[in-house]
């Protein structure tokens, strides 16, 4: 699970380089919900077997 926000925070930095997401409720936001798209991901994987 760790491996995953590696990607996230590689996202969020290259979101705000650009300037779009300045606020840090919209950060946190977007962290949340990439959270939970990521236990998703790894419930699914643990259903399948494939955990690491």
């Amino acid at each position: 699970m760790k491996l995953f926000y590696i990607p996230v925070f590689i996202f969020l930095l290259s979101c705000s380089h650009h300037g779009d997401d300045t606020s840090v409720e919209t950060t946190n936001l977007k962290i949340k919900v990439l959270k939970e798209r990521g236990d998703s991901v790894e419930k699914a994987n643990v259903a399948r077997g494939n955990d690491k």
